[in-house]
């Protein structure tokens, strides 16, 4: 299976790349998000907070990790017209 290759059609994939592009770009954002708001918890002393955002930094690098996943799946697609 390692070299089975899925042929979509090239309107599909163009579609699937958008929001593949689209997904790095709101993981980029809930990383920047979280760091700051991170900051933020630290400045206050604020536990409740800082407990929440760990579990936030978790659910990111979870998805970081299923783009990572999902990357690799599409670089067996090949576009057929």
């Amino acid at each position: 299976m390692a070299n089975a290759k899925l042929h979509a059609s090239s309107e599909f994939f163009k579609q699937l790349s958008l929001d593949f592009q689209q997904l790095k770009l709101v993981i980029q954002a809930l990383e920047t998000f979280a760091f700051r708001a991170l900051v933020r918890g630290h400045e206050l002393g604020d536990n409740r907070l800082l407990l929440i955002l760990d579990q936030l930094e978790v659910f990111v690098s979870t998805a970081k990790h299923l783009l990572e996943g999902l990357e690799k799946l599409l670089a067996v697609v090949v576009v057929v017209d």
